[in-house]
């Protein structure tokens, strides 16, 4: 059994609720403490029988007496418990646990469990189509295709723009919702300002949301605004400790600054939530690269190729790290495979850029660029600061593009790997 308040401290958090729940036929009965992670003294505890089906009702009587215990540290009065139907839940406990699966299951990097993840949301929105937190998780999910599947971003923000519509047309001040808007705006109409405005509508709205910090932070690291970038990027690995890509993400960024040491952590701490993702053994790899240890940090990037099974950034980074090492034959002939497959499905056109640009060929690393414009390739949004492009950033189309995308009047900015 994992201790709690070691969980806390792992968690990097003060306060913990641990519990239990036993159900018998038709009953739960649920036992909860609120655990203070310095010393682990519990300062409530408390215990319910409810019927099966109330078990949103004790969430809530949990949820209420661990705030009051909370009061004298928090400073602020409990005022009126929002409604399910304000926050968007659902009291369907079938829809409950495929909205919990499905999230769960789409956490991965392969895109069959991103399919998977939206099968059961759709199942879960068929039980309770007023259920507006699952629409926004199907607009979440479907976003992961451009990550995790090659996805072409007009037939992924189609589907998530429309998911988003329902769950404010049930609650129109949902602040993930908001957040959701953002995503579009930043990664596919490329609206600085726009998508600005909707993080921060939804950080308005709720200051907890953690998809809305997680947003801003993106937006203001790509931008070089890095002191407040770090916070809303902390603040969001706080408010969802579990994500393993924002650990991974995190460590990323942390890197590109500079930050081994806290980048190492973050790394650490995504490896031990998922081992398997993709994307935290691409990071890895790029930690390695760093340590200058070449033969690790390759062997973590092929990992991370195996694990991937449907996108082609991690060969595209495997790529250009083995052009760089002067393995050029290899580098050549990963190119050559994206090239072959672009012919018949979608295939990044920054995928193709950066190994073109890692092998010297710079007018065709800008026309797939162009093409990246175009076909609005998310990665674009990172243009000001990603160091696939350094030995292109004077060629003139290259000035052309940061000011067809308006990156030009921002300062250096980090980027994700």
């Amino acid at each position: 059994m994992q201790d709690p308040v070691r969980a806390a401290r792992e968690l990097e958090v003060t306060w913990i609720v641990d519990g239990s729940l036993q159900r018998r036929g038709d009953l739960v009965r649920a036992t909860a403490r609120l655990l203070h992670a310095a010393d682990g003294v519990a300062a409530w505890s408390g215990g319910f029988d409810e019927k099966f089906t109330s078990v949103f009702d004790v969430q809530d009587q949990i949820s209420n007496l661990v705030t009051q215990a909370l009061l004298p540290v928090l400073r602020v009065g409990l005022g009126t418990p929002a409604r399910l139907a304000d926050i968007g839940g659902t009291r369907d406990m079938d829809a409950y646990q495929l909205c919990l699966a499905a999230r769960w299951r789409a956490q991965g990097g392969r895109a069959d469990e991103v399919d998977k993840g939206v099968a059961l949301l759709n199942q879960a929105l068929s039980v309770d189509p007023a259920y507006a937190m699952a629409w926004v998780e199907l607009a979440q999910v479907h976003r992961r295709k451009l990550w995790n599947s090659d996805g072409l971003a007009a037939e992924v923000f189609e589907p998530a723009n429309a998911a988003l519509k329902h769950a404010l047309a049930l609650v129109p001040n949902l602040a993930e919702a908001h957040a959701g808007h953002g995503f579009s705006r930043f990664w596919f109409d490329f609206d600085w300002v726009g998508a600005e405005h909707a993080f921060r509508r939804g950080l308005t709205i709720n200051p907890n949301t953690a998809t809305a910090h997680w947003g801003l932070a993106l937006l203001l690291l790509s931008q070089g605004r890095l002191a407040d970038g770090f916070v809303h990027l902390r603040t969001a690995r706080s408010l969802d400790p579990m994500s393993p890509v924002y650990n991974t993400v995190e460590a990323s960024l942390l890197l590109a600054n500079g930050q081994r040491e806290e980048a190492r952590i973050r790394l650490n701490r995504s490896l031990d939530i998922s081992p398997d993702l993709w994307l935290t053994h691409l990071a890895a790899g790029l930690m390695h690269m760093s340590d200058a240890r070449p033969e690790q940090g390759i062997a973590s990037i092929r990992r991370a190729v195996a694990l991937s099974d449907a996108t082609t950034r991690s060969w595209s980074v495997l790529g250009v790290r083995l052009a760089r090492l002067g393995e050029t034959e290899e580098a050549r002939s990963i190119l050559n495979q994206l090239l072959t497959a672009s012919k018949s499905r979608y295939v990044t056109p920054t995928s193709i850029a950066s190994l073109h640009a890692a092998l010297g060929e710079v007018g065709s690393a800008l026309t797939a660029l162009e093409q990246g414009l175009v076909l609005r390739d998310t990665r674009m949004v990172f243009l000001k600061g990603d160091a696939h492009w350094t030995g292109l950033r004077s060629e003139p189309r290259f000035v052309t593009l940061m000011q067809a995308l308006k990156l030009d009047r921002y300062g250096p900015g980090l980027s994700p790997i």
